[in-house]
C-alpha cells in the first residue's frame, strides 16, 4: 500500500499571518494565568517576609533568654 503525499503547503502572507495572531485569543489567557502566579507569589512571598521577621526576632530572644546564666 502506498501512502499518499500531501500537497505541498503555500506559504501565507504577513497579512494572513497578522489577522490569525489578532485572532487568536490563547496566548493571551496563557499571559494572563502568568501574570496573576507572579502577583500571588509576590503577595505570598511579602506576606512571608511581614511574618517571618518577627518569628525570627522572637526565636532570637529566646535564645538569648534560655541561654543566660541567671535563672
Amino acid at each position: 500500500m502506498s501512502e499518499r503525499l500531501s500537497p505541498p503547503k503555500r506559504k501565507k502572507s504577513l497579512r494572513q499571518l497578522e489577522e490569525e495572531l489578532i485572532e487568536d485569543e490563547g496566548g493571551a489567557v496563557y499571559f494572563e494565568y502568568i501574570t496573576l502566579v507572579f502577583v500571588i507569589g509576590l503577595i505570598v512571598s511579602a506576606a512571608l517576609i511581614a511574618v517571618g521577621v518577627p518569628l525570627v526576632e522572637g526565636f532570637r530572644n529566646m535564645q538569648v533568654f534560655s541561654a543566660s546564666p541567671i535563672p
